[in-house]
């Protein structure tokens, strides 16, 4: 797991995945991890609104994902908030 043939017999790739939910959608690229070059990305849009129930933006994620073409082949994924979280100070 985490390496995908270049072609057939060609030499393997490691990949990696990046998520990027934001207030409008969720983007996703998965990336050879030597070179950074994009390998495949999908996209998937939020619906509108100022409050989204999670479970949407769950689904987009999944979707997002999906038309990346899957997880199954990379090594690791990172994914970025909406915005930045705020460190707490109590």
């Amino acid at each position: 797991m985490g390496v995908m043939a270049a072609d057939a017999g060609g030499p393997t790739v490691k990949l990696v995945a990046g998520i990027d939910s934001s207030t409008q959608s969720c983007k996703v690229v998965v990336c050879d991890a030597g070179t950074g070059e994009i390998v495949r990305e999908g996209r998937a849009s939020h619906p509108d609104g100022a409050e989204i129930d999670p479970v949407a933006w769950e689904s987009a994620a999944a979707s997002a994902i999906t038309a990346a073409g899957g997880f199954d082949d990379r090594r690791c994924c990172g994914m970025t908030p909406a915005r930045p979280m705020r460190r707490r100070h109590w």
